[in-house]
């Protein structure tokens, strides 16, 4: 991490990034049905179930 803050220091914020964030910033997070309270009830927590 050193290394990569070294680097965002030389080349500027957004330049350099982790393979895992990927090019394609194209979608967003839709939050329009989120709970104002999502992160204080139990009962309101999300579920995501893989098969």
């Amino acid at each position: 991490m050193g290394v990569i803050d070294n680097m965002t220091d030389r080349f500027g914020r957004g330049k350099i990034r982790v393979a895992t964030q990927g090019t394609d910033n194209s979608w967003q997070l839709k939050s329009d049905f989120k709970s104002p309270c999502y992160t204080t009830r139990l009962s309101e927590i999300q579920n995501v179930y893989v098969k």
